[in-house]
């Protein structure tokens, strides 16, 4: 599975209590400046705690105690390149061209070798342990939607609920911000939220999960035609495809990614979007700080250290909300509508392409 498919597992797990107020946060609606940042960083709670119990003054502390000391914490850092770059785990036909998996294919494929400067193989960079230890933890969770949610299959249809009501506006009516053709659903385990909510609202959604039993349960689970690839890849190492979806839905496994590499994927993920396309996040928030997950190597964290990696990403945040009728006991659950930041002259452009799109498209395709 990619680091973390669906962060079903935190759906289960109670909000920890926090005796210290949330910082304030800067409003989504006006990016920040480079003064502003350094003030908002100063501003950011990074504290936070582990599942065994362990305190961390700082979010670089927590990395460099699980191995990841080169993590760059603070807003508005630049993020060093990875020494080789990263490619998508689907399968090559024989010209070199990328041939993805069509949708009733085996998901099983392995990635191509790295290539140092003079283009020869090289030696693959070893996988951190916080990655290898979240595939390990998931390859052991079980093809269903129980399996999915950690044991709360039943939250699953007021999940999708708020989904429905959150992305609705987006892509439907004379305000929609991009149209209803493709989406890619990101940690789609068996396939849960395509089925059930990405597929009535889109005429085609690929799908990229890091375990390949979840993909392979994914073709009976699903059962439509409509479904287009099937990528078996962590998000880590995803490179989706250039300008081919109108929305890339990520839910419940941000959380598997460390602050770098989430930087890293929600920059790629600009470049897979058509023009006027959406970045969707769901994902669950503490109320201050960040709580580390031991067992399956993952990190919830508050809804300012989001904000602060959407900004590092160069995202502006165009529409958020809370999921509501989870059942209290569970994290509060944000959603996040993003685009790239862009300038004013970009922007109306993109909202005149949109909205002519959008006008000659008949209502979304239900399943």
């Amino acid at each position: 599975m990619a680091p973390g498919h669906k962060h079903k597992k935190d759906a289960a797990t109670p909000e920890p209590q926090s005796s210290s107020p949330s910082p304030s946060s800067p409003s989504p609606s006006s990016p920040l400046s480079p003064a502003s940042s350094v003030r908002a960083a100063a501003m950011l709670d990074t504290s936070g705690s582990d599942s065994d119990g362990k305190r961390f003054d700082s979010l670089e502390s927590m990395w460099r105690a699980y191995g990841l000391p080169e993590q760059q914490c603070v807003p508005g850092s630049p993020i060093k390149p990875k020494s080789t770059p990263s490619a998508s785990a689907s399968t090559s036909d024989g010209d070199g061209q990328e041939a993805v998996l069509p949708a009733a294919a085996e998901a099983s494929t392995s990635n191509p070798p790295n290539q140092g400067d003079d283009g020869a193989a090289a030696e693959p960079a070893a996988t951190p342990r916080w990655y290898t230890d979240a595939k390990d933890y998931w390859d052991k969770v079980d093809t269903t939607i129980d399996g999915m949610l950690g044991g709360f299959a039943r939250i699953s249809p007021i999940d999708v609920e708020g989904s429905n009501a959150f992305l609705g506006p987006l892509i439907r009516g004379s305000k929609a911000k991009t149209a209803p053709h493709r989406a890619l659903d990101c940690g789609a385990g068996i396939g849960r939220v395509t089925k059930h909510f990405l597929l009535p609202n889109f005429e085609t959604v690929d799908l990229v999960e890091q375990c390949g039993k979840f993909l392979t349960a994914s073709i009976k689970y699903i059962g439509s035609d409509r479904v287009g690839s099937r990528f078996c890849a962590g998000l880590q190492d995803f490179v989706p495809e250039r300008q081919h979806y109108n929305v890339i839905w990520v839910q419940w496994v941000s959380s598997h990614l460390t602050d770098d590499d989430f930087v890293a994927f929600f920059k790629r993920c600009q470049s897979a979007l058509v023009p006027g396309g959406l970045i969707c996040v769901k994902e669950n928030t503490t109320k201050s700080g960040f709580l580390v997950d031991a067992e399956d190597s993952s990190v919830t964290r508050s809804d300012e250290l989001f904000k602060a990696l959407f900004e590092r990403a160069e995202l502006d945040i165009i529409k958020e909300d809370t999921q509501q009728r989870f059942p209290k006991a569970l994290f509060k659950v944000k959603m996040y509508a993003l685009q790239p930041r862009s300038t004013p002259q970009q922007a109306q452009s993109s909202q005149v392409l949109v909205t002519e799109t959008v006008t000659s498209q008949s209502s979304p395709m239900q399943q």
